[in-house]
């Protein structure tokens, strides 16, 4: 007698552990990119109000005084004229545009680190413990920065000379030195640099690397610097910031402080803002002085850079030194963390915004 049997096939339930893990890894990767996210709608958002409040306060008044004096008007007319008068008001077209910049800038990278350490546990003053860090440490890192810096713009002028062959172009940052406003350089000196540095370094290097070490340390320093390299929100910045944010990272992870990736990022911008002090306001003679000094500096520093990295290759691990925040005795396994972190919701929507914020710079007319 013939019997028909039905081959059942075998579910696979997983371990209730590894699902607990792996819904805390996705709530911190969340988090991160909220942090980010929060980041950017500050941004927005408080230049929004910035520019309503100052228009409503000083071009409306003055372009309601000329309508009362005019017969007819229109809608088009009137918002034609308070165009042509933000155009020609030193607030939007001069130095002084840097000093709100400032607070803008300072208040959408400290909101979104007390976001982030409070969503993850992570305590702010932990992140300036005493670290371990020499002085040949600081000089070997002060010397690979700047040959990374190098390295960077070398790859953004290879890049441009390929889109040129097209007819585009990839634009670099849009901040300069303004000349017109000692107190629009003052803030512009100020937000590069001190202020700019110490709340990045706080926000990238602080919570958000922080978050993600539980989840190994190589991992969370390629993520959180290819976000930094993303926040810039241009190619000409993108491969710098990449770079020098595995270097800050590393660093962060050897001395368990971000003491100093502070103190290096700090020397980092004031390096360039020296450098357009010395050509908006220096002779000619100058400027050729800072042209040769700063070539040979950087392809020293590039060529010293490769020989640190060939010689210390064995002696580069991403571990830390410092007893007190060592990380090997509390990684969480999680297979593939790098692919799940970023097609995680909130880290996806975040990547495909930026590149596409980024492409919008090469092709304006999208």
């Amino acid at each position: 007698m013939n019997q028909n049997y039905q081959v059942v096939p075998p579910v696979y339930h997983q371990n209730p552990l590894e699902e607990k893990k792996l819904f805390f890894f996705r709530k911190n990767c969340n988090s991160v990119a909220k942090a980010l996210w929060l980041n950017l709608l500050l941004q927005f958002a408080l230049t929004f109000v910035f520019e309503f409040v100052y228009i409503m306060v000083r071009i409306i008044p003055e372009v309601m005084e000329y309508l009362s004096v005019v017969d007819y008007t229109s809608f088009e007319e009137m918002y034609n004229l308070v165009m042509w008068k933000m155009s020609q008001d030193p607030m939007f077209i001069g130095g002084l545009l840097y000093v709100p910049t400032l607070f803008i800038m300072v208040l959408s990278n400290l909101l979104p680190v007390w976001y982030c350490s409070r969503k993850t546990g992570l305590r702010i003053s932990g992140l300036f413990c005493k670290g371990k860090t020499t002085v040949s440490l600081a000089l070997v890192s002060i010397v690979v920065m700047f040959g990374l810096n190098f390295l960077g713009g070398l790859f953004y002028n290879l890049f441009n000379a390929l889109l040129r062959i097209v007819g585009l172009n990839a634009p670099n940052t849009n901040m300069s030195l303004p000349t017109d406003s000692a107190i629009g350089m003052t803030a512009y000196i100020l937000l590069l640099c001190l202020l700019g540095p110490v709340t990045e370094e706080l926000l990238f290097r602080g919570v958000l690397l922080r978050s993600l070490t539980r989840y190994g340390t190589v991992f969370a320093a390629v993520s959180t610097s290819v976000m930094f390299g993303l926040m810039h929100g241009n190619f000409g910045q993108f491969g710098v910031a990449l770079l020098v944010g595995l270097l800050f990272s590393y660093l962060t992870i050897k001395t368990g402080s971000i003491r100093l990736t502070i103190g290096l990022h700090i020397l980092n911008n004031s390096f360039s803002v020296l450098t357009e002090i010395g050509f908006q306001f220096g002779s000619a003679a100058l400027h050729q002085a800072i042209a040769v000094f700063s070539s040979l500096f950087f392809i020293g520093c590039l060529i010293a850079t490769i020989v640190i990295l060939i010689v210390l290759r064995k002696k580069i691990h991403f571990v830390s030194d410092n007893p007190i925040s060592a990380q090997g005795d509390n990684i969480i396994s999680i297979p593939k963390a790098g692919a799940r972190f970023w097609r995680c919701g909130w880290v996806l929507a975040f990547l495909i915004f930026m590149i596409l914020f980024m492409l919008l710079g090469i092709f304006p007319g999208i």
